[in-house]
C-alpha cells in the first residue's frame, strides 16, 4: 500500500530584520552591509527577496559557533540537532519541515551545500566548521536555483579561498567536560597563478555524563580531526579553477537515552519472558525494572549501560569548481564526489542494564540493543549561467544537474517486543535493515528576474525533475532466502513566482509563490517478508510568503 504524504499551503510570514542576529551584542551600531550568493550572484541581503540568514566568519568566530549545529540556535524557524544514538548524524528543521529518520532510503527536507556541492545525507553531516568564509540559511522550495531539489529549505556552506599571501594562523579553545579545539591554519605564497590553503581541526570532548555499566565509560563524548586542502589557481582573468579535498574522522559515544516513564500495562507485566519463543523466565519483569529507574524531572548524568560502543565515522569528499566569465554571463562547472563510512558496533537504547543473576554472573537480557554498518558515496555535475541582459534589466541564472550515489545499510536490532494487554515479551525475533540503495537525479531549472522599472522587480522560476530510486534488499537478512529489488521513478514541474518592490534602497517588499518537490521514497525496510514493498508518494508543498526587509 502506497503511503501519501502530501503538505500544501505552508505559509509564512517573513519580517526580517536578518542582520540583527549577526551582529555580536553591543555592535549593532557597526553593521557593515551583509553580501550573499543565495541566488548564485553576489548581492546585498537587503535586495535578496528570500528569507536568508547569513554569518561570516567574523560572525561565526563572535558567537563560538563551531559546529553547523549551534547557527540554528540564531536563526528563526531553524533548527539542527543530532539525532538520537548518534553523535555524527543531524536532524535539520526549517519552518517545520523535518528529516528525522537517518536511515539512507529517506531523502533529508533541507538540503546542505558544501561549495555549491549537495551533501545527500543526514548521516555525516555533523561536521565541524572547518575553515568557513559564510553560512547562508535560507527557508522554504529552493529547487528554481539549486541542483538537488529540498522542500524545507537549504543550508549554504562556503569555505575561505586561498588567498595568496603566507599566512599562518592558529585557534585554540577550551571549555568543561573536557572540551578542546585546535584549528591550525596555513596559507601559502602564490606560485605563478596558484595559490593553496591547508586547515587542520582538532576536537575532543568527554561528554557530560557518565556510564558506570559494562560499555564505554565517557559518554555524549567525541573525538575529531578533520584538514581540508583547497588550491586556486587562476589561469587568467576570466577563469579560474578551485579544487577542495576535505577529510573527517570522528570517533564518538552518542548520549544517552534516558526513561521519562513507562506505560502502567507494561511496568504491571507479571513477568512471563520468551528468548526466541521457547525459553520461559518466570517472575522476572524487565519493564518492570526499566520502570523503576524512570526519571521525568531531572536530567540524570550517570546510566548504567552494558552495550554501548563507540561509533565510528569517516567522511571524505572532492570538489572542482571551474569559473569563466564571458562578458555578462559567468559560466560554472561544479563537480562532486563524496563518500560516507559509518561503523556502529553496539548501541545500548534502552537506558540502562537489564538482567538476572544465572550461575553467580549477570545475564543480560537486552530490551533494545543496536549495531550498525552504513556506507554511502555519491557523484554530481553541475553546470550554470548566470548573467544579465538589456541592460541589466533582465537578470538570469539557469542550470543543469545530475546526482547519483549508492549506498547499504546493514542494522540488526537485538530488541525485547512487549505486546500490550498480554504478559508476554518476545525476543530472538528478527528486526532492523539489511538493504541497499541506488539513486539518480536529473534537473534543469533557471530563475529570471525582470525590472519594468527602478522599484519593480518581477521573478519567474522553473524547474523540471526526474528522479529514479532501487532498493535492494540483501539476501543476508536472516527474513530473506535471496535477495529483492525494487525500483521506480517520478518526474515534477515545480515553478517560483515572486512580485518586489523596492521603494528605497533601505526597503524592500516582496510576495512569493513557490512549490517544492521530493520524490518518494521507500520507508526504511524493516519488513521485507511482504510480498511488494510500495515507495511513499511524492512529497509536494506550496509556500506563500510575504516579505519585508
Amino acid at each position: 500500500m502506497s503511503n501519501n504524504i502530501r503538505m500544501k499551503s505552508a505559509v509564512s510570514a517573513a519580517l526580517l530584520g536578518t542582520g540583527l542576529a549577526l551582529a555580536p551584542l553591543g555592535a549593532i551600531a557597526q553593521l557593515e552591509e551583509v553580501v550573499v550568493t543565495a541566488q548564485k550572484r553576489t548581492e546585498s541581503l537587503q535586495d535578496a527577496p528570500l528569507a536568508v540568514t547569513a554569518f561570516s566568519s567574523d560572525n561565526l568566530e563572535a558567537l563560538g559557533a563551531y559546529d553547523v549545529t549551534d547557527v540554528a540556535e540564531y536563526t528563526p524557524n531553524v533548527s539542527f540537532v543530532p539525532t538520537m544514538g548518534s553523535t555524527a548524524n543531524i536532524r535539520m528543521d526549517i519552518r517545520g519541515m523535518s528529516t528525522a529518520e537517518p536511515s539512507l532510503t529517506v531523502d533529508p527536507k533541507v538540503g546542505v551545500y558544501l561549495d555549491g556541492a549537495y551533501i545527500a545525507r543526514n548521516s555525516g553531516a555533523v561536521f565541524d566548521i572547518v575553515d568557513l568564509e559564510r553560512i547562508e540559511i535560507m527557508r522554504g522550495p529552493q529547487g528554481t536555483l539549486w541542483g538537488k531539489n529540498t522542500t524545507g529549505g537549504a543550508v549554504n556552506l562556503i569555505t575561505a579561498r586561498p588567498n595568496g599571501e603566507f599566512g599562518f594562523k592558529q585557534q585554540l579553545s577550551a571549555g568543561n567536560d573536557g572540551y578542546f579545539r585546535s584549528v591550525s591554519t596555513l596559507d601559502t605564497a602564490r606560485f605563478g597563478s596558484v595559490a593553496g590553503r591547508l586547515t587542520y581541526m582538532h576536537k575532543q570532548t568527554d561528554g557530560w555524563a557518565t556510564n558506570v555499566g559494562a560499555g564505554e565509560k565517557d559518554l555524549a563524548s567525541s573525538d575529531v580531526d578533520a584538514f581540508r586542502i583547497a588550491i586556486a589557481w587562476d589561469v587568467t582573468d576570466s577563469f579560474s579553477v578551485d579544487y577542495a579535498y576535505d577529510q573527517t574522522d570522528h570517533d564518538g559515544v552518542p548520549a544517552p537515552l534516558q526513561i521519562t516513564a513507562v506505560t502502567p500495562d507494561a511496568a504491571d507485566l507479571i513477568g512471563t519472558y520468551y528468548v526466541d519463543t521457547t525459553e520461559f523466565l518466570g517472575g522476572f519483569n524487565p519493564l518492570g525494572e526499566l520502570a523503576k529507574t524512570a526519571e521525568k524531572d531531572d536530567r540524570l548524568e550517570k546510566f548504567n549501560l552494558d552495550a554501548i560502543t563507540e561509533e565510528e565515522v569517516e567522511i571524505s569528499g572532492h570538489n572542482l569548481t571551474m569559473t569563466w566569465d564571458v562578458g555578462n554571463v559567468t559560466l560554472k562547472s561544479i563537480t562532486s564526489y563524496r563518500d560516507y563510512e559509518s561503523v556502529f558496533n553496539g548501541n545500548d537504547l534502552d537506558g540502562g542494564s537489564w538482567g538476572i543473576e544465572e550461575n553467580g554472573s549477570f545475564r543480560s537480557i537486552p530490551i533494545f540493543h543496536t549495531t550498525g554498518f552504513k556506507e554511502q558515496d555519491q557523484f554530481q555535475q553541475e553546470l550554470q549561467a548566470v548573467g544579465d541582459a538589456f541592460d541589466g534589466k533582465l537578470e538570469y541564472a539557469v542550470g543543469l544537474y545530475y546526482f547519483e550515489e549508492d549506498g547499504e545499510e546493514v542494522n540488526p536490532w537485538d530488541a525485547g517486543i512487549y505486546q500490550p494487554g498480554t504478559p508476554v515479551m518476545l525476543k530472538g525475533i528478527v528486526l532492523g535493515s539489511w538493504y541497499t540503495i541506488d539513486n539518480q537525479s536529473r534537473a534543469a531549472y533557471g530563475q529570471f528576474t525582470y525590472r519594468p522599472t527602478d522599484d519593480w522587480y518581477l521573478t519567474l522560476g522553473l524547474r523540471y525533475t526526474e528522479d529514479e530510486k532501487e532498493l535492494g534488499l540483501l539476501a543476508s537478512d536472516p527474513r530473506l532466502d535471496e535477495a529483492k529489488s525494487y525500483d521506480e521513478d517520478w518526474s515534477e514541474f515545480t515553478p517560483a513566482f515572486t512580485v518586489g518592490y523596492q521603494p528605497s534602497d533601505d526597503m524592500n517588499l516582496y510576495v512569493k509563490y513557490a512549490e517544492g518537490f521530493n520524490a518518494g521514497v521507500y520507508a526504511n525496510p524493516t519488513d521485507p517478508t511482504v510480498e511488494n514493498i510500495d515507495p511513499a508518494d511524492p512529497e509536494e508543498l506550496t509556500s506563500y510568503e510575504i516579505g519585508m526587509k
